[in-house]
C-alpha cells in the first residue's frame, strides 16, 4: 500500500520538484525519458501482460501559484485533507494516483512493474500529453501499446471512465473490473485522451480512466478517502496478475 509518508512528500511538491523526485526515485529498472512534456519510463524487464499506469505531475496548485506545506495536512485513519479555512486544495487530483504509480513500481515483481507515463500540465488542457503525441517518441509508442493503460485520475471509488475508446468488452481487463463492481460512467478530459493517435488497437489494449478514492477535487474541500485509495491498490493488484 502506498505510504502516508510518500503521499504527505508528494502533496507538498510543485510540479518541478515531483518530476526531479521521481527520476530520483525509479531505478535502474526504467528506462527513462524526461523532458517539458514529462515523464515516460518503460520497465527494462517487462513480461507479457504488463500495464501502463498514468497520472499527471500536476495539481490545480501548481496553476493558482499555491504550494502545500506539511502542516496543511491532516492525516486520519481514513483519510488526507486540509485544515480548515485554506484556500489552497489538497491535489490529491493527481498525485493520490502518482503515488500510486510510484509505489507499484517498487513492489511488484520486476517483469510486472508497469510502464509508467507522467505527462505535465494536463489541469491546462493536457498539454504534456499532447506535446509527448506530437513528437512521436518511440518509447511512447511501445509503453502505450500494451495490455491496458490506465490512469489514475478519477474521483469516487468505483467508477471507470472510457471517454471515445469502444473497448472490447471481452478483455480480459474490462471483465475483471466490471466483476468486481465498478460501472461505466462519463468523463470529461484526461491525459489518455490525448494519446489516442498512438494507440493500435482496443483490441490488445484496454484503455480507462480508473477511481482512486478523492472527493471534492478543484475545492478546498478536497479530501482522499484512504479506505478507497486501498481498494484501488487492490484492484490494481488484481490486474497486473492477469
Amino acid at each position: 500500500m502506498v505510504s502516508n509518508e510518500l503521499l504527505s512528500l508528494v502533496l507538498t511538491m510543485t510540479q518541478d520538484q515531483v518530476q526531479d523526485f521521481v527520476l530520483d526515485y525509479l531505478g535502474d529498472g526504467y528506462e527513462v525519458v524526461s523532458n517539458e512534456h514529462g515523464i515516460i519510463a518503460r520497465n527494462k524487464l517487462a513480461s507479457d501482460g504488463v500495464v501502463t499506469l498514468v497520472a499527471h505531475l500536476d495539481t490545480i496548485n501548481d496553476h493558482d501559484g499555491d504550494v502545500l506545506v506539511m502542516d496543511d495536512l491532516v492525516v486520519e485513519e481514513d483519510r488526507f485533507s486540509l485544515k480548515d479555512g485554506l484556500s489552497k486544495v489538497l491535489g490529491a487530483d493527481c498525485r493520490a494516483g502518482l503515488a500510486l504509480a510510484l509505489t507499484l513500481s517498487k513492489e511488484l515483481p520486476d517483469g510486472s512493474k508497469p510502464h509508467l507515463v507522467f505527462p505535465r500540465n494536463e489541469e491546462v488542457g493536457g498539454i504534456g500529453a499532447y506535446g509527448m503525441v506530437k513528437e512521436k517518441c518511440a518509447l511512447l509508442k511501445e509503453v502505450l501499446n500494451t495490455h491496458a493503460l490506465i490512469e489514475l485520475d478519477r474521483r469516487n471509488e468505483y467508477d471507470y471512465v472510457t471517454y471515445h475508446y469502444h473497448n472490447n468488452v471481452d478483455h480480459p481487463v474490462i471483465q475483471l473490473i466490471e466483476s468486481l463492481g465498478y460501472e461505466e460512467v462519463e468523463g470529461s478530459f484526461t491525459d489518455i485522451v490525448a494519446f489516442d493517435p498512438m494507440i493500435d488497437s482496443l483490441d490488445k489494449t484496454a484503455v480507462f480512466n480508473l477511481s482512486i478514492g478523492y472527493y471534492h477535487a478543484h475545492t478546498p474541500k478536497e479530501y482522499l478517502d484512504l479506505f478507497d485509495y486501498q481498494q484501488s491498490y487492490d484492484t490494481l493488484s488484481k490486474i497486473v496478475s492477469l
